[in-house]
């Protein structure tokens, strides 16, 4: 990150940058995509009509308009109560518990029914309802996230994450 030409460096939390961008972007979805990209690391945030939450042996859950917030975990988790992040800012690296960063941006995000974290869960971490949240539910998983862009029938697209579960944040 950089301003007027030169790095910023993050010391705080509350200024960590969280960018709303297209969902296609966010969730590095291309046409015809065989399988998800591993080496995607990218973060913010994007409202993504129709979403649907899938699992295996369960029901899928389609959302009518989900405002989601990608995150990475880091490869190797600290602390088995939260779920560590790492995010690239590309001068840094800021690695902080989930558990911080939404309680340092959650306001910095637009009010929504529904909130979908597209972010892995190794440890199967129970994420905690945060404080601020108000009636939106938040919903997260249990393992590996993936996304996928489907087609249907009639040629319309919409996107779907999958995971081992999909839980609400009590």
């Amino acid at each position: 990150m950089s301003v007027n030409g030169s790095a910023v460096t993050i010391t705080r939390l509350a200024d960590l940058p969280l960018p709303q961008r297209e969902p296609f972007e966010l969730l590095a979805l291309q046409i015809e995509r065989l399988a998800p990209d591993a080496e995607h690391a990218g973060f913010g945030w994007a409202w993504i009509e129709d979403l649907e939450l899938a699992a295996p042996a369960r029901p899928s859950v389609v959302l009518p308009r989900a405002l989601v917030v990608a995150l990475h975990s880091a490869d190797e988790q600290i602390d088995a109560d939260d779920i560590e992040l790492e995010l690239d800012l590309g001068n840094q690296i800021v690695r902080a518990p989930l558990s911080r960063v939404l309680e340092a941006k959650l306001a910095d995000l637009p009010p929504a029914d529904d909130i979908v974290l597209a972010l892995c869960n190794p440890g199967h971490v129970a994420v905690p309802r945060p404080a601020g949240l108000g009636g939106a539910r938040l919903y997260f998983a249990s393992g590996d996230v993936t996304s996928w862009l489907d087609r249907d029938a009639d040629g319309d697209e919409h996107i779907r994450l999958s995971a081992r579960t999909w839980k609400v944040a009590a």
